[in-house]
């Protein structure tokens, strides 16, 4: 039961203070920056199980990937640029 009791302690978590318009934005950046290299990662992986596949595939699908992971990146330096 000594667990249980830890559990129960007065210790519980508590809210964050509401976050300022800068902290925010900053936030909101970074969570798309994020969103940015997960798409771009899952392209890549996409482009790596063609190649390993060692099927034949259509470079026009290759062509798309490959602007969409480009599009990604860049997507990914936007909120830092001036």
């Amino acid at each position: 039961m000594p667990l249980l009791k830890m559990w129960k302690s007065d210790k519980v978590c508590t809210l964050l203070h509401a976050l300022d318009a800068e902290q925010t934005a900053r936030y909101r950046r970074f969570r798309r920056l994020l969103e940015h290299n997960r798409t771009a990662l899952t392209l890549q992986a996409d482009l790596e199980q063609l190649y390993y596949d060692n099927r034949p595939f259509v470079p026009q699908v290759v062509e798309k990937k490959s602007l969409q992971m480009l599009l990604e990146v860049d997507g990914m330096s936007m909120p830092f640029r001036g």
